[in-house]
């Protein structure tokens, strides 16, 4: 925007001279002084205009600031850094979805929904990484959809844990230290070009030298499925004090009646001849 304004400026500067010469060699001079002073009052006024607004354009602080911050996130933005050392910003969270009033319930209680331990995610992303005393990052992967089982332990703990709290639609920056990234062989998501692999090869590489370095992934949640083949073993949900005593008792009435038994084994056994 600055470009535009300041190459208008300068089109207007060279219009101007190119207007008063024209006007300075004319063949035919002007009849009267008050015709001249009538065309050179003119000619001033218009680029009088023409500068002023051209300088309210290139003072204009919303324009200025797109300028400088096209491909940059905004200055105000607010970073939650959660104890594992974590941290993640909020991005666009405008859910388009074009709801009927037949099934906008049941959308907007999927939408209001969190992925739990052991359902099936749909994520997009794009992966960067950004070295120590850099101010670019280094982008090695993106992905359209993604589809894997959250909780899983086989993708990094940074992506799981930024998208436990996400809901349907909802974008995110993940800013992930190097601890709970690519922290053993084998750990998604990776890319699958050969070239991309050997980019975040390189680049993991030269996190380690420097011992230091960011993982980025922004991150948008398309689906939250249930996986029909899961056994709980995944569940993060916490007992009620209810369940917590009901299970007690079980476990106690099942190892007293185990211990009857093999009480009463061991009395058959010494009561046999």
């Amino acid at each position: 925007m600055r470009r535009i304004c300041r190459t208008m400026v300068s089109a207007i500067g060279l219009a101007t001279i190119h207007r008063t010469v024209s006007l300075s060699h004319s063949s035919q001079p002007p009849s009267s002084k008050s015709q001249y002073h009538h065309h050179s009052s003119q000619l001033q006024s218009r680029s009088n205009f023409l500068a002023s607004t051209a300088a309210i354009l290139l003072s204009t602080p919303a324009i200025a600031a797109a300028a400088d911050n096209e491909d940059s996130l905004s200055s105000t933005v607010t970073a939650f850094k959660l104890p594992s050392g974590l941290q993640y910003i909020e991005l666009d969270n405008d859910q388009q979805q074009q709801q009927s009033p037949s099934n906008e319930r049941d959308i907007q209680s999927e939408a209001a929904a969190t992925p739990a331990y052991g359902q099936l995610v749909s994520i997009s992303y794009t992966s960067y990484i950004q070295l120590p005393n850099s101010k670019r990052k280094q982008q090695f992967d993106s992905v359209p959809a993604f589809l894997y089982k959250h909780g899983n332990g086989r993708c990094i703990a940074g992506l799981d844990e930024g998208i436990h709290t996400m809901r349907v639609g909802q974008s995110r920056r993940l800013l992930i230290p190097p601890k709970l990234g690519y922290v053993a062989s084998g750990l998604g998501p990776l890319p699958t070009s050969p070239w991309n692999r050997y980019q975040l090869n390189r680049l993991l590489d030269d996190m380690v030298q420097a011992r230091s370095g960011t993982l980025i992934m922004d991150v948008k949640l398309l689906a939250i499925v249930n996986d029909e083949a899961d056994q709980g073993y995944y569940s993060d949900k916490s007992l009620t004090p209810e369940e917590y005593e009901t299970l007690k008792t079980n476990m106690q009435l099942k190892a007293a009646a185990a211990a009857a038994a093999n009480k009463e084994g061991k009395l058959r056994v010494e009561e046999r001849p």
